[in-house]
Order: C-alpha cells, then sequence, then structure tokens
C-alpha cells in the first residue's frame, strides 16, 4: 500500500485498478495530485513526498460548544455513551487531534475526570486542563513517518482500557492512513463520533458558490508554489508559518457509508449525516441524536426519501 514515499492505492477501498481513479487537481497544500475513486466515492492525497511541513491545529470553540452540550449537558447526555452506571464523572473519554484543547476542556469544566486526547506534536498541550491525560507522537519528517502516524497512534491507544466514548472532530481528514485511524476510534470505544468537513457542501463565496472540495483542490496545471496558504500563516496555529492541517482525504456521505458498510465492526448501526455545528460538517456515530435531523424528519422520509438519502443514512451492518 505504501511504497517509495506514495501510497499505491485508494486508502478507503483499497482499489489499486488504475482505471477506476482519476486525478481531480492539485492540493493546494501540497501541489500534488488529488485522485477520485469511482469504487468509493472518495478523493484522497497519495504522494506523501511533498516536502510542507506541517503545524499543529487549533480548534473551533463554536464547535467545541456545541459537542460539549451534546456529550456533558447534564447526566441523562453522559448515560446516552457511558458504559458505567454509577458515578458518571469517571466515564472515560478519548478525543484523537485535540487542537488547542477547546472541547476537552469544556467537557473538563462539565465535571468529567477521565478525558485523555492523543495528537501530533506538544505544541499546544500546556493549554489543556491539567485533569487531561495527554498523549502524543512526535511531528513526521519523512514520507514514511507521515504514513505512518494513525498507526503510531494506535499503538497508544490499543494498549488503554476500552473508552467510553472516542471523539474524532475535523481530525480524521488530516490522515494519510484514515483507516488505520478509523479502526482506532471504532475498535478502542463502546461509541464514537467522527465529523469530517463535507466535501460536497456548498460554500458562498464572494463571485461564485463552491464546494468544499473546490476549496482544497485546484487546477492540475496550477502554478507553485505550494501551499497556498489561507490567510497570514504567521497568524495560525503556532505562529510559526507552517502548513496548519494540510488535508489528505475529502469524504462525502457516500464515502462515509462505504466506510460503515465495509470497514466498521458488525453488528452495530451507524448514524451518518449533517453535523450539528455549521454547514459543511459530515458526522458518522453510533449514537444516534450527534447527527442533525429535522424536525419533520419521518414525514421527510415516507414523502421525499431521495431528498433524505442525500443527506441522512442509517446503516445496519
Amino acid at each position: 500500500m505504501f511504497k517509495q514515499g506514495q501510497i499505491t492505492c485508494c486508502p478507503i477501498c483499497k482499489n489499486e485498478d488504475k482505471s477506476l481513479e482519476k486525478a481531480i487537481g492539485l492540493s493546494k497544500e501540497f501541489g500534488v495530485p488529488f485522485y477520485e475513486c469511482s469504487v468509493c466515492s472518495h478523493s484522497s492525497v497519495r504522494d506523501l513526498r511533498h516536502g510542507v511541513k506541517n503545524d499543529s491545529i487549533p480548534s473551533n470553540r463554536q464547535r467545541a460548544n456545541k459537542y460539549t452540550k451534546l456529550i456533558a449537558w447534564n447526566d441523562d447526555s453522559i448515560r446516552a455513551w457511558s458504559s458505567r452506571k454509577d458515578d458518571l464523572q469517571e466515564s472515560s473519554i478519548l478525543e484523537i487531534g485535540p487542537g488547542d484543547y477547546n472541547l476537552c476542556n469544556m467537557i473538563a469544566q462539565k465535571g468529567l475526570r477521565n478525558i485523555s486526547s492523543i495528537d501530533v506534536g506538544v505544541n499546544f498541550t500546556k493549554r489543556g486542563e491539567t485533569v487531561i491525560k495527554k498523549w502524543s507522537v512526535d511531528i513526521p519528517e519523512t514520507p514514511q513517518q507521515i504514513f505512518d502516524i494513525s498507526a503510531d497512534m494506535l499503538k497508544i491507544v490499543k494498549s488503554q482500557a476500552k473508552f467510553d466514548l472516542a471523539l474524532s472532530i475535523h481530525s480524521l481528514e488530516h490522515s494519510p492512513d484514515p483507516i488505520t485511524m478509523i479502526k482506532l476510534i471504532s475498535e478502542n470505544s463502546h461509541h464514537f463520533v467522527i465529523e469530517v468537513p463535507n466535501g460536497r457542501g456548498g460554500i458562498n463565496g464572494k463571485h461564485k458558490a463552491t464546494t468544499v472540495k473546490d476549496e482544497t483542490v485546484c487546477r492540475l496545471d496550477t502554478p507553485g508554489p505550494f501551499p497556498k496558504f489561507p490567510g497570514d500563516p504567521r497568524k495560525r496555529g503556532s505562529r510559526k508559518g507552517y502548513l496548519v492541517g494540510g488535508h489528505y482525504q475529502v469524504f462525502n456521505i457516500d464515502s462515509l457509508e462505504y466506510i460503515a458498510k465495509n470497514i466498521l465492526p458488525k453488528g452495530r448501526t451507524y448514524y451518518i449525516g449533517k453535523a450539528h455545528v455549521g454547514e459543511l460538517g459530515l458526522c458518522m456515530t453510533t449514537l444516534e441524536g450527534f447527527v442533525y435531523r429535522p424536525k419533520n424528519f419521518k414525514e421527510l422520509l415516507k414523502s421525499n426519501p431521495k431528498m433524505i438519502h442525500e443527506t441522512y443514512r442509517e446503516v445496519k451492518v
């Protein structure tokens, strides 16, 4: 799957048939091609020899506030995902990619005491509450190290007791090896919530509406230099001027459904659809209440199931 600095297949479905994929443009961040797979509808960067150094990724405070309410607003909120029958404040949570710890901190401030996190690098660890266990892997320097990040995190996480809840909020798209990361999340927790940018989500630009994919991918003939920084890089991340994040994956509802049907553990129901915060997040979770549904959802499901299918899926495996 990984040879000489490049991923040799679709990282989701492992398709190696080049006739079933196409280059759709260059990554605006790395300057290397994004490939779209016709088997699972997923788009990804395969060439990890780009030489662009990634920085730590800050988190979204508004999104963290909404998830805190869903996760820890009261005891009933905690019981929805906790395996504990008493002492709910000891229910265990793992956040993958906490950034500057907005979500972990807000949950800790609600009184939960058994919170862990894992991330790349330590730039933001001082911002996390002292109650939070903070694990990290080194910032990668080579293509092989970039690819191995998910596996390195998995080694740390699987040595721990199974978590009640695992959270990956706008983190998975930054992983070159998303399937290992998905297994880390789904096989080491009783419940999980994964949110990623919706590649088909519309962005209202100054001149015309674009999608998240359009914001991530540029034409194949786009001249360098790369990355094409959004805004002043000196004001982002740790303010060292490096690329913040770096998107290796562009997900959509079809590629998430493929993951639910073919990769996630069997014997469960997975909910896929619009996240509660903003218009551009897609959520895949074991918890029904974490995916947005309109109040008249049941009526719409009967009257216009095709429309619902474009934005919401339930996958029983």
